[in-house]
């Protein structure tokens, strides 16, 4: 069974650590339960850190602090869940930030002066910790200084671990492990923390070093889960910078990798608005399934029949929903599909190539959409122009007169 670590907040049972910079409050720890995994036994540890102390020439208080915790580093991890954490008064909750943040201050230290990644979950555990609190207060203060700062000390963890000359062969924790470990469970940490703070440029230079050394994988310490993360994240970076064929790659891998859950709901999300702009409509069964069809089912259906009341009843009714998930105008890219459909219905039931504008124009005012002649030609004009439709328009007679051979082409529909 994992070792936990409860901390008590509590300043009469708190001690004191002195330096001779400043004064530490460090609360009382409490062991519970035992350790049976393959983490390095609590004597081994003990005497790394003596031996890492005596490396590094000028201790800092920082640093005292740590080594009067040796003996409970290397289980240090989430003292709080969120749930409890939720529900620490405020000057708990500045106590506990501030233990995170000179815990990882700490911990990044150790971690470069380290041959090994002895403390690349311990780490790990700590910035989740100061990610989580960080969250907490600032959405209760309404802005964003705590986060900013823990990007700060986990941009300088990535750099630490993605520097390490030591290669990735394993997962294993101990004096020849590698850092690299670390380096994807960051990633998405600070990926989180950048669409937060809507800096999305800063995600290019991540993805970068990550994908060109081949890390984007499950072996690290976060596992097949924040590889699925990754890719889910690098996915919507991709759908914003209109980069819809590595968008609908990332996330359909993201999403088949995924086991069931809130998750793969999450994530298809943004990969449906993807596949619907590249004119791959989901099934109902998967939209039912996933409890997405009253997100989307009047958009997928007014673009499988031609349906422009059902399109826009939809995006009417979700706008909101979709203007916070940031997929609006990808979805509102789609209504050029909509009047696809319908003039492939038309071809289909006059058997000609030639379809008149006014019959068109009759069948969307059935469907209660205003739309004059001209309007029409305009819509028309840029399909022909995407490549959309194939075909010329007869301003003369009103006429749209169609291609003969693959008039409705679907290897342009990427183009919208």
């Amino acid at each position: 069974m994992q070792s936990y670590l409860t901390i008590i907040p509590s300043l009469l049972q708190s001690h004191t650590v002195q330096s001779s910079h400043a004064y530490y409050p460090l609360p009382r720890i409490v062991r519970v339960g035992s350790d049976n995994g393959s983490k390095p036994p609590i004597a081994d540890l003990d005497s790394h850190l003596q031996r890492l102390a005596q490396k590094i020439n000028s201790p800092s208080p920082q640093l005292s602090t740590l080594l009067a915790l040796t003996s409970t580093l290397h289980t240090l991890s989430v003292a709080h869940t969120s749930s409890q954490t939720l529900t620490l008064p405020p000057t708990h909750l500045s106590m506990y930030l501030n233990l995170s943040l000179e815990k990882s201050k700490v911990l990044i230290l150790l971690l470069s002066n380290d041959k090994g990644n002895y403390f690349s979950t311990p780490l790990l555990n700590s910035l989740n910790d100061l990610y989580r609190i960080s969250l907490i207060i600032d959405r209760k203060e309404g802005k964003w200084d705590r986060l900013n700062a823990c990007v700060t000390v986990t941009q300088d963890a990535f750099s630490k671990s993605l520097n390490d000359r030591t290669s990735l062969e394993s997962v294993e924790i101990g004096p020849y492990g590698s850092k690299k470990v670390l380096v994807l469970p960051l990633v998405l940490l600070l990926f989180r923390c950048y669409f937060l703070l809507n800096t999305l440029r800063l995600c290019r230079n991540l993805a970068r070093p990550v994908l060109s050394k081949g890390l984007d994988n499950a072996m690290n310490l976060g596992g097949k889960g924040t590889a699925v993360g990754f890719k889910y994240y690098l996915g919507r970076l991709n759908m914003f910078s209109d980069e819809f064929d590595q968008a609908e790659e990332n996330l359909t891998w993201a999403y088949t990798n995924c086991p069931p859950g809130a998750n793969r709901k999450r994530i298809l999300g943004f990969l449906i608005p993807v596949r619907l702009l590249r004119g791959r409509l989901p099934m109902k069964e998967l939209l039912v399934r996933e409890e997405l069809w009253d997100k989307f089912g009047g958009i997928v259906e007014g673009i499988r029949t031609g349906d422009m009341r059902k399109w826009e009843k939809n995006m009417s009714e979700q706008q909101m929903t979709f203007i916070k998930k940031g997929t609006y105008l990808l979805l509102h890219r789609t209504r050029p599909l909509v009047f696809r459909t319908l003039f492939i219905r038309l071809s289909i039931l006059l058997n000609k190539t030639q379809i008149p504008l006014q019959l068109a124009a009759k069948c969307l005012k059935s469907l209660h959409i205003d739309i004059d002649l001209d309007e029409l030609e305009c819509v028309l004009a840029n399909l022909i122009f995407k490549g959309i439709v194939r075909g010329y328009i007869s301003h003369e007679k009103r006429v749209l007169v169609l291609s003969k051979k693959e008039a409705f082409p679907r290897s342009a529909l990427g183009k919208l």
